[in-house]
């Protein structure tokens, strides 16, 4: 018994020590250019009653509720946001620098412990306003070592606030990009043709498109047709390095091959989001679906490759913006990931397919911050469709448990280009 005392408190001080090797310190700054004047926008910001309707962190948190205290427009006012007993995070003022400056006062508990100092600022420049969205602080103790995951995380939730800051000022003249969450389906057996590519996030557009015209000039001339859309599957990505491998594939069919690389991508179930709007804007739609499966208690299939699926041009006006459908392969509802049942976990989780059948549809539009709701339908995945699930007492133990569960999918997000998070 002494021996395990002993082995046990070495083990503490042990992470203890480790831990204390990090600061915790989180530095993020993004810049947008609104495309309105920089009163209308600072009254935005300094209105803390309107901050639920854009701030990034209620994105996935359905049901939760802001609470303010003072005077929500000055110095000392606050807001809270909860989910029933559970408080997610506030935000205070504590000055305003004319013309264009404000501070506040930060501190998060979901998705991660955190706190520090927010700063605001404002520049004028051809009757629009760049915007400057700043934070400093640091991540609580037990985080300290993803302290780099958590501040590459922040970047892209600033980078979606700013979006839907910017969707209610500049109302319907906002050039806008949609993402909606589909839910979970069911994805046929799929045989293709690809070429290997590793390389840099930011020349993934450029590489693909010359990929693919080699593909499309290969398979012409043995006389095949491709069978869908053009695709791209995703075996790694490195956060730090912000490179990519990927595979850039086009669906063939049975059809017989020479001279190129095929796979076969076996049935599955797939969580599937739809981006409607500038392929820019890719790295940011991955990273929100990442966040909704782990918000849902959906587990990644890790066996399986997650991919984009370019849509565009099917069926489409000339002149339409690009659609992208991304497929995150996900484990059989109480299925592990060695293939091991555990009905318990599955009874827990989703029920009898319940993540299908009790999905209430949600669509999200940015810059102009609208949400289109429609009637639950009988299609498929290409539908442009968004769920969001309903609040369950899973849900519930996973938000007390702590930020853990928002980095269940880290190492999904590994394989998906989503440069942080």
């Amino acid at each position: 018994m002494t021996a395990l005392v002993f082995v046990a408190a070495f083990c503490v001080v042990a992470v203890l020590v480790y831990l204390a090797r990090y600061s915790g310190r989180v530095r993020v700054v993004q810049t947008r250019v609104v495309d309105a004047p920089w009163q209308e926008t600072r009254a935005l910001i300094v209105d803390l009653r309107r901050w639920p309707e854009w701030i990034p962190w209620l994105e996935h948190r359905d049901e939760s509720r802001a609470f303010h205290s003072g005077d929500s427009d000055a110095p000392g006012g606050s807001c809270r946001w909860a989910r029933g007993d559970t408080d997610l995070g506030r935000v205070e003022h504590l000055e305003f620098r004319e013309p264009g400056r404000i501070e506040q006062r930060l501190q998060l508990w979901q998705p991660f412990p955190l706190r520090g100092i927010v700063t605001w600022q404002l520049a004028e420049s051809d009757g629009k306003t760049r915007v400057t969205w700043s934070l400093r602080g640091r991540v609580g103790f037990s985080m300290r070592a993803f302290a780099s995951t958590v501040q590459g995380a922040l970047a892209l939730d600033f980078r979606y606030g700013l979006d839907r800051l910017a969707g209610l000022v500049e109302g319907s003249a906002a050039p806008r990009y949609a993402v909606t969450y589909a839910g979970v389906y069911e994805s046929p057996a799929l045989r293709y043709a690809y070429v290997e590519h590793t390389g840099r996030i930011e020349g993934r557009g450029p590489a693909l498109r010359e990929a693919l015209a080699a593909l499309r000039e290969a398979l012409a001339r043995q006389g095949v047709s491709a069978t869908g859309g053009p695709m791209a599957l995703y075996a790694k990505t490195r956060i730090r390095e912000r490179t990519t491998t990927c595979r850039f594939a086009i669906p063939v069919g049975d059809a017989e091959i020479e001279g190129l690389a095929v796979a076969t991508v076996p049935a599955h179930r797939a969580f599937v989001v739809s981006l409607l709007g500038d392929p820019a804007h890719l790295e940011l739609a991955w990273y929100l679906a990442m966040q909704r499966i782990a918000a849902l208690g959906i587990r990644p299939d890790l066996r399986l490759m997650p991919s984009e699926h370019y849509l565009a041009g099917s069926g489409r006006a000339p002149g339409d913006r690009d659609l992208t459908e991304l497929r995150i392969p996900v484990l059989e509802p109480g299925v592990q990931r060695d293939g091991a049942t555990s009905a318990r976990d599955g009874d827990r989780r989703h029920g009898d397919g319940r993540v299908d059948r009790q999905l209430e549809r949600r669509g999200h539009e940015y810059g102009g911050g609208a949400r289109q709701r429609e009637d639950v339908g009988e299609q498929g995945p290409q539908a442009n469709r968004s769920h969001a699930a309903p609040f369950s007492s899973s849900r519930r133990r996973r938000e007390r448990a702590g930020p853990e569960s928002s980095f269940r999918a880290a190492r999904a997000r590994r394989r998906c280009p989503s440069a942080r998070g």
